[in-house]
This record gives structure tokens, C-alpha cells and sequence, in this order.
């Protein structure tokens, strides 16, 4: 069927949240944590073209570095709990269960 909506896993993600959503807040709270490095980097690329690829090449390694170092298996785990929770609460507001539906 179509129209299906995709199982939920046992953590209650569903596949596009586990490979989309997480993901795109993970990355969107390095980039928080990582905030100095990221400044510095659109700093010195502003009003550059293509002299920002040698120009910035040291902010640029800088702060990929600091995600690189933000973003661990720890900090996936703590974001994908977070929306979890934070899908359940919302689920519960609308009176849905947050688990799969059983046979």
C-alpha cells in the first residue's frame, strides 16, 4: 500500500527522522557549539570567491576540526533522545500513542 505510513523502530524514529531530522539537529548543534570557528570562517570568506579556498584554508580546518570533535557517537545518541522525548511529549499533547501500532 502506498499510502502506508513507514513502521516505527524500537526507539520510535522512523526512518526518515533517523537518516533526516537527527542528523539535521545534530548538525545544527555542533554548529552552536562550534559558533566562534564558524564566525571566523564566514569572516574571512565574505566578499572572497575563489581566493577563500587558500585564504581560508586555516578557519576552514578549524572549525571542521571542531565539528569533527563535537560531533560523537555521544552527542547523537543525546540528540536523537532528545527528540524522542520531545516526539512522545508532542504525541501525548494530540492524545497518540508514541509506539508502534501491534498486529
Amino acid at each position: 500500500s502506498g499510502n502506508s505510513v513507514s513502521p516505527l523502530k524500537p526507539d520510535g524514529l522512523r526512518k526518515v527522522e533517523e537518516s533526516v531530522v537527527v542528523p539535521k539537529r545534530v548538525r545544527a548543534r555542533a554548529k552552536a557549539i562550534c559558533i566562534d570557528y564558524v564566525k571566523a570562517f564566514e569572516d574571512c570568506c565574505r566578499g572572497r570567491t575563489l581566493s577563500m579556498v587558500w585564504a581560508c584554508r586555516a578557519q576552514n580546518t578549524a572549525m571542521n576540526k571542531c565539528f569533527d570533535e563535537t560531533v560523537t557517537p555521544e552527542l547523537i545518541a543525546e540528540e536523537t533522545a532528545r527528540f524522542v522525548k520531545e516526539k512522545r511529549a508532542n504525541l501525548e499533547k494530540l492524545g497518540v500513542s508514541g509506539s508502534a501500532p501491534t498486529p
